[in-house]
């Protein structure tokens, strides 16, 4: 009986060193420009109201190991209202069923990596959704860190997006030729709107010159097909739409 006992006590000893094993990486929300430190498998908490706005979420990636880190992302639903929506940006942003990024980011030693966001959209739904935004080493699958998000929405509730919050909608849709880009984003930001195809591939970059108003793209020659139209500010994917070209 002794031998099994012994076999527990190091398996037990075992798992609690990969429990407990230092991470290469470091996780810091960017509030309004300031990096604030997100510990691995911490929860957040996030409220808006019920409206069709994204609710964007960044986050800073960093490895604080001293060589490269091939770095993928994904995310694991624990609890979905249904109807709402989400996404992910790793490297490109993702259609809401995508789980595991389609690329890794490689970061270097000491390095960060600010092209994470987890936009979600309510859509009218009322409460809670969580998810999990799992990172992991390529070379290490034991390399790894996470965090959760609640994203609750309410009928009533105060949206944790800032003051005049952004907004962001494009129409016609499905569109032939011009495609109109309403958007809004704070007071002193620098803003471009992006066109992607579906392998996340840069088609058009338009930058904006105002806080808010009307910009139209053309996509005349670009094939049938899906695509994303993207809101970047300050260099951080902010929300985006999923378009329809249809000629």
């Amino acid at each position: 009986m002794k031998k099994p006992i012994i076999f527990s006590f190091f398996a037990l000893a075992f798992s609690s060193f990969q429990l407990f094993a230092q991470s290469s990486y470091e996780m810091y929300e960017n509030i309004e420009g300031t990096p604030v430190r997100v510990l691995n498998g911490g929860v957040l908490h996030k409220s808006m109201k019920m409206t069709n706005n994204d609710y964007s979420f960044p986050l800073l990636v960093k490895n604080v190991s001293s060589v490269n880190c091939t770095t993928w992302a994904k995310k694991v639903y624990l609890s979905i209202v249904p109807g709402t929506q989400n996404w992910f940006c790793w490297e490109g942003c993702y259609f809401p069923n995508t789980m595991v990024s389609k690329v890794p980011y490689i970061i270097g030693p000491n390095q960060t990596y600010n092209g994470f966001d987890g936009p979600y959209k309510a859509a009218g739904q009322i409460g809670d959704s969580r998810i999990r935004y799992v990172f992991f080493n390529g070379t290490n699958l034991n390399d790894t860190t996470y965090f959760e998000v609640i994203y609750t929405s309410t009928a009533t509730g105060v949206e944790e997006n800032r003051p005049n919050a952004i907004t962001f909608e494009v129409f016609p849709n499905p569109v032939k030729t011009t495609l109109h880009c309403s958007y809004n984003m704070l007071t002193g930001r620098q803003g471009t709107i992006l066109l992607k195809n579906i392998l996340g591939e840069e088609l058009v970059k338009l930058a904006l010159s105002e806080q808010e108003g009307e910009i139209a793209m053309d996509i005349t020659g670009y094939p049938n097909g899906i695509y994303f139209c993207v809101l970047v500010i300050d260099d951080q994917v902010k929300t985006l739409q999923k378009i329809i070209i249809q000629n």
